[in-house]
C-alpha cells in the first residue's frame, strides 16, 4: 500500500501517484484488479511472481530492481 502524508501543498495527481508507485512496484508484477474506494482513492493490486518466491523462500533475500537512469 502507497499512502501520502497530508501536507500544505496541492493534492498529487493520479499520474503523478502512479509515477511514485511505479518505483516499489517489481518489474514483474501483473496489475491484477482496479477499482475506486471512494472519491478520494483508487486501488491498483498487482502481483509479483518473483516477490512471492522471495516471500516462500523464507530467507532474507533483497528483492533488486533496475530503474531506467
Amino acid at each position: 500500500m502507497l499512502a501520502f502524508e497530508a501536507t500544505d501543498k496541492k493534492r498529487r495527481t493520479k499520474d503523478e501517484a502512479l509515477a511514485e508507485a511505479q518505483n516499489l512496484i517489481p518489474i514483474d508484477a501483473v496489475k491484477v484488479k482496479e477499482y475506486k474506494a471512494d472519491d478520494n482513492r483508487d486501488i491498483i493490486q498487482y502481483e509479483s511472481k518473483a516477490l512471492a518466491e522471495c516471500r516462500l523462500v523464507g530467507k532474507k533475500r533483497r528483492y533488486n530492481r533496475t530503474f531506467p537512469s
